[in-house]
């Protein structure tokens, strides 16, 4: 009996054993696809990443080869504008001789200047003090004058008042002649009227002093005024002396000065036909090397259709990516369908084995009743019984040991894979993340690097352009201006030369008018001033000489160092009128010299214009040209950008749509393996509750069994104890059947505080607890065949141990809370436990 109880609960282990390792053949399984999953997804983003380094290589090489390009272009018309700067010195510096020698023309005309309008201004001195002079002299005599005719008046009315006071003294004296009293007062008014006398006599000689010390004063002024005069006159004879030699010589070094620079024009004329013909070359040069930029943007155009040709490739790459992760796709739905149908057959072949296991077992416990009927005696059958509950016990308690170790074990392992999935599905997302930002901050930062570069470019062609343009348009009115000074240095040169010979003469008039004298000197010095204003032409200085030498006609004769001064100036006249005709005949030459320098200047000009309107139509082209390829750049950089914007969204939603969707497969698998624990957690079926009903019909057969032997054995010890009545006292009739409350509480004390892990079998003992409670009555007890059958001897098994028995292997999905609950709960029961367990 004992060895078939023996074999039960090896055959229970057994089964119990399998179905762990079925569960974690399951969880292996489960974990295995997955990481193939994971593997086949960072397969495709290595796949992604390597094609956006391809795209990037592309971009990289294109940047290269672009900036290469620009590097050409940059350095050859940094050459250009070396050698044309190089030009441009060596023009300057020939402009800044003409202008030297322009400025020392300037110099020498603004001395000749400086002296006629030093030589104006002193004549203008002298007049101005001559009339200051006249002026205060009428001043002081009309002051003398009104002085002494104020004298006058005041003396007369002074007169005219003593008079009238003596009168009135007189009528008064011969009124008062008759008192005496009146003649004291006679005597004083004879005494004041002697007195007034005095004083008007003392005025008189005053008045006479006055007037002879204001005579002399008159004459002491005019002989002043006299002698100033003559000075004056002798200053201005001297000066006019000096003025006439230094107009001879500066008219010499003038006439040297024309010769020289005539010579330096023809020399500059020479030199700027050669630098035209020099600048023709230069814009046939230029013209060339605008054909070459457009053979160079022709070429452009070539590379940017290639790589045109390049990116749609790329994008038939990217279509066959797709392509493939579509199929990729397809092969995850076809695994995960198999993995489901696999889960299922798993499901059935657990079924089938317990179902095959609770049949096997059903076959041994016949069996073992069998073997219990056939034993001989009653004795061996108890102990063997006995041992063999408490063998089964043992395994019991290693089994639920195990249990929980695996269980707990399998939910670590559990815990850990999930934490796994999440981490590498955190860093999966962190990583496409980083990635993604990454490109579009390179991808940004690569635009806004090109549209840099082409700003740039497009301002040095424009910078470029615009110095090229300011560089002809001066060298256009370099030799324009340079045309006007020439002409202008002509004009000046033909009219320098009148002016100067009015002004000698206008000097030689001043010299002969300088010995008139001084009532006439105002009268010519107008006449002067008319003539200088008005001399310009030979004409009117012909016309003035007769009337000069009438003038001299009509003046008296003078003394002989007067016609010997007069000789001299005609004599000086005779050679400036000689040295004019010099000058006419040198300006009409200078004339016939400049009518050709403007005929060849006026051709000049023509060849300039010609060459600006070639010059605007190549920049108008240029400008076409640069217009048509910045709209091609930028229609060309708005596609790809596009284009590179939609890879990006398919590949962002490609990913979000595989994620999702591996997520949502994710917590349906989590969601039915949750189903399944579930339904191995839930309510005892109505399988379970028949197979309760018919193991209790079993054990009460048992207890049936049982009670027969052990009357058996009491009518067995009743004969013994006749034999050995001595041995009946010592022993106890309850040994082979019953317990002593001894071993009553070390049996209660030994059942271990079961700690179950199935939530709905503890639900199960609260239901049933609170049944009883209610009802008052256990219904275990309240059966039939328990009443029957139940001893104190033999304690009562609860159904939920039974049960643990029957399914060990049914999980918690709850976890670590489930025990919690089941330990509180059990806690909690001790009490029921003991009183229900102590028949």
């Amino acid at each position: 009996m004992s060895s078939g109880k023996n074999h039960q609960h090896s055959q229970y282990n057994g089964t119990k054993g399998q179905q762990m390792l079925f569960s974690q053949a399951y969880t292996h399984e489960l974990h295995g696809k997955m990481c193939k999953k994971i593997a086949q997804l960072t397969k495709v983003i290595y796949a992604l990443n390597l094609k956006v380094d391809e795209y990037e290589y592309n971009i990289l090489a294109l940047k290269e080869a672009h900036q290469d390009e620009l590097d050409l272009i940059s350095n050859e018309t940094k050459e250009k504008f070396l050698h044309y700067e190089s030009k441009i010195g060596e023009e300057q510096r020939l402009h800044q001789r003409i202008q030297n020698l322009e400025e020392s023309l300037e110099k020498n005309n603004m001395i000749k200047e400086q002296t006629l309008a030093e030589f104006t201004k002193y004549k203008r001195q002298m007049e101005e003090w001559e009339m200051k002079t006249k002026s205060e002299h009428s001043e002081r005599i009309s002051v003398i004058s009104k002085e002494m005719l104020s004298m006058k008046s005041d003396f007369e009315t002074k007169i005219k008042q003593l008079t009238d006071e003596a009168d009135s003294l007189k009528k008064e004296c011969k009124v008062s002649e008759r008192d005496k009293a009146m003649e004291t007062l006679n005597e004083k008014l004879n005494a004041e009227v002697q007195t007034l006398s005095q004083e008007v006599e003392n005025l008189k000689s005053h008045n006479q002093k006055l007037v002879e010390e204001h005579d002399l004063k008159i004459s002491k002024l005019h002989t002043s005024y006299s002698k100033e005069r003559e000075n004056l006159r002798k200053a201005l004879q001297q000066s006019v002396t000096e003025m006439i030699k230094q107009l001879q010589q500066k008219e010499q070094e003038q006439k040297r000065c024309s010769q020289a620079k005539e010579a330096a024009m023809e020399q500059e004329l020479k030199q700027q036909k050669d630098e035209i013909r020099i600048k023709e070359q230069e814009l046939k040069d230029m013209t060339k090397h605008l054909q070459k930029i457009k053979e160079r943007m022709q070429d452009v155009e070539v590379q940017l259709q290639q790589r045109d040709q390049e990116v749609m490739e790329s994008k038939s790459k990217q279509s066959q990516a797709e392509d493939e992760v579509s199929v990729a796709k397809d092969r995850l739905l076809q695994q995960e369908n198999a993995i489901h149908s696999h889960i299922e057959q798993m499901k059935m072949m657990a079924s089938a084995q317990t179902a095959a296991a609770n049949e096997i077992a059903e076959l041994k416990r016949q069996l073992v009743q069998l073997q219990q009927q056939k034993t001989p005696t009653k004795t061996g059958a108890c102990r063997k019984e006995h041992s063999d509950s408490f063998s089964s016990k043992q395994p019991l308690k290693e089994y639920a040991a195990q249990k929980q170790e695996i269980m707990r074990q399998h939910r670590e392992e559990i815990g850990r894979i999930k934490r796994q999935k999440d981490e590498e599905k955190k860093h999966l997302k962190e990583q496409l993340v980083k990635s993604l930002e990454d490109l579009a901050k390179n991808h940004a930062t690569e635009i806004k690097a090109m549209k840099t570069e082409r700003i740039r470019m497009q301002k040095e062609q424009q910078t470029q352009l615009e110095e090229m343009k300011k560089k002809y348009e001066q060298q256009i009115n370099q030799l324009v201006e340079e045309r006007e000074t020439l002409c202008a240095k002509h004009q000046h040169v033909t009219f320098q030369d009148q002016p100067e010979l009015c002004s000698s003469l206008s000097l030689n008039d001043e010299i002969k008018d300088s010995i008139k004298p001084p009532s006439e000197v105002l009268n010519t010095e107008q006449t002067q001033c008319v003539c200088i204003c008005h001399s310009t032409t030979e004409d009117h200085q012909a016309n003035m000489l007769p009337v000069q030498q009438k003038k001299l006609a009509k003046d008296p004769p003078k003394s002989a160092l007067e016609e010997v001064k007069e000789e001299q100036s005609q004599n000086q006249i005779k050679k400036l009128n000689k040295e004019l005709h010099k000058c006419e005949k040198e300006m009409s030459g200078l004339e016939k010299e400049n009518s050709i320098l403007r005929d060849s200047v006026e051709q000049l000009s023509k060849e300039i214009m010609m060459s600006k309107q070639e010059l605007l139509g190549l920049q108008e082209k240029q400008s076409r040209t640069n217009e048509e390829l910045k709209l091609k750049q930028k229609s060309e950089l708005d596609k790809i950008m596009q284009n590179h914007r939609q890879e990006i969204q398919t590949i962002v939603s490609k990913f979000s749509t595989t994620q999702t969707f591996l997520q949502s497969k994710i917590i349906s698998l989590e969601a039915e393996l949750k189903e399944a624990e579930d339904k191995a957690h839930k309510l005892p079926r109505p399988e379970d509750l028949h197979l309760i009903n018919r193991l209790q019909d079993r054990l009460s057969d048992k207890d049936q069994v049982i009670k027969e032997l052990m009357e058996i054995q009491k009518y067995d010890q009743m004969e013994e104890m006749e034999t050995h009545r001595s041995q009946s006292f010592s022993c106890n009739p309850r040994e082979a059947g019953s317990l002593t409350p001894t071993l009553k509480k070390k049996k209660i004390s030994e059942v271990p505080t079961r700690v179950t892990s199935v939530p709905n079998l503890a639900d199960y003992e609260k239901s049933f607890s609170e049944i009883s409670s209610k009802k008052g009555i256990n219904p275990m007890r309240s059966s039939q065949s328990l009443d029957q059958s139940v001893k104190p001897g033999y304690p009562f098994k609860h159904p939920s141990l039974l049960l643990d028995v029957i399914r060990p292997n049914r999980r918690n999905p709850g976890g670590v809370p489930a025990k919690r609950e089941t330990k509180e709960q059990e806690s909690k029961r001790p009490e029921w436990l003991a009183k229900y367990f102590s028949f």
